[in-house]
């Protein structure tokens, strides 16, 4: 056997063990690319990580879901009821005009007692009666708060409004006041409500005193027949600055008595005397004197009503001018002014203030909010003829304004409570179960969060919504509680990390897609924003380089068991320094990139349990435990496959240190026939490395005419001849 196979001999068990480990590593990186990319096992079992939901906190994520899973898991926990029952009732309506507006009223609860009990109260209302004659109250309320500029602060003085109202109609007779119908009245006629009720609400809060002072000017203007007339002459006297000194003031009125009393008296020659002897500053308010006369029925009445206002100075009050100001304000808003005065006046002998008071500031609440005050006083006016003890509607609607004040939208809410009570009136037998449920509810004790976050994969499952997620390189795999694969997508492009856009679709291909479509819920308004949402945009990059390193870890293996058959097969290779140096480097690459490959994806898995468990979501996630067996293990292998060609490199480079100091080389080429004739001398040629050892080349030393079969020459040949 040639000296160079023999030394060689031990060096092709080395290979075939790197070989095989490089091979080895080879398939483990294919498999755990290529994990999940099909449905079926095991290849469904090899993925970079799972996402666990069954305890999402489903409250947090969806927060319009959370009160409607309150509900229905509070009436899951009531006696002798089941989920096939709660939502096959809910299924019942999945495809009517009534999901929304149910789904909407339960969403907006932000007390959720106050709201099952207002529903279970306004429960007859909704299934029985005559739809159009039962709901009109609603409906115009309904009205009222749709064509408001601002329809919270309309239902907030609705409610004050009506409130009060209805719990008069309880009152006795003796008790009850029709102020509610008197302010209504005058408001209708008014050109400017706003305007008017504030007027109103200025004169209702004046003392009883200060009223009692305004009741001669009633009288003057029950006597006039002139309303603008008379207007206009006691608001000079109110503003007469200065005003009539009081004894003057005794004077003229004595003056004018006895010219009212004289049969042959002249009154305008009377006054023409007066004007020459009152100073000029005064003679605006004589002439406001001579304008009430004029306008008056009752002269000497009118008079006398005037004299007894000057003598209690009510002329210079600033309670009795402002008090005028606004009942100016009314008259001047209204086509009917007689009607003006005998409302105020009524008004002023209301003894509940109080009420009066809350009405007003109501109305000015609504009349603020209205986008139309005079429809909106129409409105109020049919609902007051409407609301009577005799009326179906007025039971129900203390509850009405309990549910609003216990939801977060009243507006929304209102607007699809008269929706879903139209159509629970047509379709009451649909309707019932929906009702049991909510008594189911209110007669147990509400579940906290962490009770329904317990029942939560039981609901999951119930509507066929996936548990896990399994991420892998090309494809998303679904899986349900048991583990078991619901579906997978097809193999594409680097799965990307948008978990927001995976549970929305999730949740869309089950049997909550209903729910999310009637409360218009996208995948934008799921609240899984956080740490790990901050992160998504670099998931891609990162399983993009992922990728990369495993293709070139496959391709630089694929290689290097080429290199290395060579090496096995070829022993004219073998000697080469290249080679062996070539092939160290490509089993180093091969470790690096499958190195690199695992780490990446390690780190990723780390940064999304990391964030998982910050946002604190519910969400578990965990690193497949296959994918990465099977890509760690192949990293391992492919270090000692590099290890073991690193020593055996080592190694030779040893052995080509000997060489280096004790070999003669002499030719041997062909047994010795052939030798250089130009040779005379002895001549060594040697090779060596500092890292790897080569076989050197051989010179001889011998004469021509050295026999090439001598016996000789193949022992000399045998005793020079050095293997490295």
């Amino acid at each position: 056997m040639n000296a160079n196979q023999e030394y060689f001999r031990g060096k092709t068990l080395l290979l075939s063990i790197c070989a095989l480990f490089t091979f080895t590593t080879f398939i483990l990186i294919i498999v755990a690319t290529a994990g999940s990319t099909a449905n079926y096992k095991p290849l469904t079992n090899i993925y970079i990580g799972d996402a666990d939901i069954s305890h999402i906190k489903v409250t947090k994520v969806i927060p319009q879901i959370g009160p409607i899973l309150t509900i229905l898991g509070t009436a899951l926990t009531a006696p002798n009821t089941t989920l096939e029952g709660i939502f096959g009732s809910l299924k019942a309506i999945a495809d009517t005009p009534a999901l929304t507006p149910l789904m909407t009223i339960l969403s907006n609860a932000e007390n959720v007692s106050s709201t099952m009990l207002s529903l279970t109260d306004l429960a007859p209302l909704a299934i029985s009666g005559n739809p159009t004659e039962n709901t009109k109250e609603l409906v115009a309320m309904n009205g009222l708060v749709h064509d408001a500029s601002d329809p919270n602060q309309m239902l907030q003085g609705l409610s004050a409004l009506v409130l009060p109202s209805i719990e008069s109609m309880n009152e006795t007779i003796a008790q009850h006041d029709n102020s509610t119908q008197i302010v209504m009245a005058l408001l209708q006629d008014s050109d400017d409500p706003l305007n008017s009720t504030e007027s109103l609400q200025v004169l209702n809060g004046l003392s009883m005193a200060d009223k009692a002072k305004m009741l001669p000017v009633f009288q003057i203007f029950q006597d006039t027949n002139n309303n603008t007339a008379t207007l206009f002459a006691l608001q000079e006297l109110m503003s007469a600055d200065p005003p009539i000194a009081s004894s003057l003031a005794t004077s003229l009125i004595e003056t004018l008595q006895r010219a009212l009393g004289s049969s042959d008296s002249n009154l305008n020659s009377t006054f023409n005397s007066l004007s020459a002897a009152v100073p000029d500053n005064m003679k605006s308010s004589l002439d406001a004197v001579r304008i009430l006369l004029q306008s008056t029925n009752q002269p000497n009445d009118t008079l006398s009503i005037l004299s007894d206002l000057i003598e209690q100075n009510i002329t210079t009050s600033e309670t009795a001018k402002k008090s005028f100001v606004q009942l100016t304000n009314l008259l001047v808003h209204t086509s009917d002014p007689p009607m003006v005065l005998r409302s105020v006046q009524s008004l002023a002998l209301v003894p509940n203030v109080t009420k009066s008071n809350q009405q007003l500031d109501a109305l000015q609440q609504m009349l603020e909010a209205s986008s139309d005050q005079n429809s909106t006083i129409s409105i109020l006016s049919q609902l007051n003829q409407g609301l009577t003890p005799n009326s179906t509607t007025i039971q129900y609607i203390p509850s009405l304004f309990n549910l609003l004040s216990a939801s977060s939208d009243p507006e929304t809410t209102f607007s699809s409570l008269v929706t879903l009570t139209s159509w629970a009136q047509e379709n009451p037998s649909t309707f019932v179960p929906i009702i049991s449920i909510l008594d189911d509810a209110q007669s147990v004790q509400i579940i906290s969060e962490p009770q329904l976050v317990a029942m939560t994969p039981e609901l999951l499952t119930f509507l066929g919504i996936p548990i896990h997620f399994r991420l892998s390189i090309f494809s998303l795999c679904k899986a349900d509680i048991n583990n078991e694969i619901i579906s997978c997508t097809a193999p594409h492009a680097v799965q990307n990390m948008d978990f927001r856009a995976i549970v929305y679709a999730s949740l869309m291909d089950s049997e909550f897609r209903p729910y999310l479509q009637a409360l218009n819920i996208t995948a934008d308004k799921l609240h899984l924003d956080g740490k790990l949402q901050d992160r998504e945009h670099e998931y891609v990059p990162s399983i993009k380089a992922t990728l990369a390193m495993n293709l070139l870890a496959i391709i630089f293996s694929f290689f290097t068991l080429v290199i290395t058959f060579v090496l096995m097969f070829v022993t004219r290779l073998v000697i080469s320094k290249i080679t062996w140096l070539s092939t160290l480097l490509l089993y180093l690459s091969v470790a690096l990139f499958a190195g690199l490959g695992a780490t990446v994806l390690t780190v990723v898995v780390q940064i999304i349990k990391s964030g998982t468990h910050h946002d604190n979501y519910g969400v578990v996630f965990k690193g497949g435990s296959a994918y990465f067996g099977l890509v760690w293990t192949a990293f391992a292998l492919a270090v000692i496959a590099a290890t073991l060609l690193l020593w055996a490199c080592w190694k030779m480079r040893y052995a080509m240190g000997l060489l280096h100091q004790k070999s003669t080389v002499s030719d041997v080429e062909d047994g010795g026939e052939f030798v250089d004739k130009n040779t005379s001398g002895e001549k060594l040629v040697m090779a060596t490395t500092d890292l790897t050892a080569t076989t050197t080349a051989v010179t001889a030393l011998a004469s021509e005419s050295l026999p090439s079969s001598s016996s000789n020459t193949e022992e000399d040949t045998n005793e020079k001849t050095v293997v490295a």
